[in-house]
């Protein structure tokens, strides 16, 4: 039976209906942390699911107990007092658990509807989640999945736990060439080489020509390419494209094609470097090319590891 404090296993009745929403999004200092919070708030609406974003210190208190699910981005920003980087994540978690302290694993099993849990998500890169003050208010939290935010895995999926059926946590030891440091690395050179790419060495020059082509649109007489999205007022099409936004602002049929069309010039110039260069597939291209550069990020930075052994040489 629900406590006091609890969310009713059913709606009383002669009640006011509570106010419920999906996501509530919250982050720390650093753009690393902010980026990815706006990361997944694209994603959750890529897939029709409402997402809140905010500061964490912009949450009101009562704020969280409305929302079926929290998902906390943890300051990229370097620190020197990690206890009180980790205070207002600690208190907001902890209330939010004492009104909705059963996750996934009850949802699960079968002990409680969808409407009386409360799914706690964190995101951070690998030296603050694996502190000791970090694993411990994982573990008094209950959190029900952990993500890495670091530059060499791969973007957050918040909605991965949900198709899970185990509950997904970082591994114990953050050691960086630990095996799945590398299975990620050989996964992104497997990828590459799927669009014709055989010389490892030509990655940071492929990674740089899309650089370049993000600077090719950073002028407006790309009239619909230079800024297509006005909640978006720094980023051309490529940008939105490359940094996984799935908004289509106007005509649909319009915005595509124009997507489109900075997808081929893409090619075109990465065909200057590789003559073989070729979209995996015709289906999906938008999203290929964000893999792509994504995995050309994640091999490029390996490539500068001396202790990877994982990769061609």
């Amino acid at each position: 039976m629900a406590g006091s404090d609890d969310v009713p296993d059913h709606p009383r009745p002669n009640t006011p209906a509570p106010r419920i929403e999906p996501f509530l999004i919250t982050y720390g200092s650093g753009p690393k942390a902010e980026d990815t919070a706006r990361h997944i708030a694209a994603d959750c609406a890529a897939r029709a699911v409402h997402a809140d974003v905010y500061p964490i210190d912009e949450i009101a208190p009562a704020t969280p107990v409305f929302y079926l699910a929290l998902i906390a981005v943890l300051p990229s920003a370097p620190t020197t007092d990690i206890a009180k980087t980790l205070q207002p994540f600690k208190r907001l978690i902890g209330d939010y658990r004492a009104r909705r302290p059963h996750g996934l694993k009850a949802l699960r099993q079968g002990h409680r509807p969808w409407f009386a849990i409360g799914v706690v998500q964190v995101c951070g890169l690998r030296g603050i989640m694996h502190h000791p003050q970090t694993k411990a208010l994982l573990t008094a939290a209950e959190v029900c999945a952990t993500h890495y935010i670091d530059d060499f895995v791969p973007a957050v999926d918040v909605f991965t736990p949900y198709d899970s059926e185990i509950l997904t946590h970082p591994d114990q030891e953050p050691d960086p060439d630990d095996d799945a440091y590398h299975k990620t690395i050989q996964d992104a050179w497997n990828a590459i080489q799927k669009w014709g790419v055989t010389d490892i060495q030509q990655v940071p020059s492929l990674r740089q020509c899309i650089e370049q082509c993000r600077h090719h649109y950073e002028t407006n007489r790309f009239s619909a390419l230079y800024r297509p999205n006005p909640q978006v007022p720094n980023s051309n099409m490529l940008d939105l494209i490359l940094d996984g936004s799935r908004d289509i602002v106007g005509d649909r049929t319009a915005w595509l094609e124009n997507a489109a069309r900075a997808c081929r010039y893409v090619k075109q110039q990465l065909q200057r470097h590789v003559p073989e260069i070729e979209y995996p597939s015709t289906r999906s291209v938008q999203q290929q090319l964000r893999q792509l550069y994504q995995n050309l990020r994640i091999t490029e930075k390996a490539m500068g590891d001396p202790d990877n052994t994982g990769l061609p040489g």
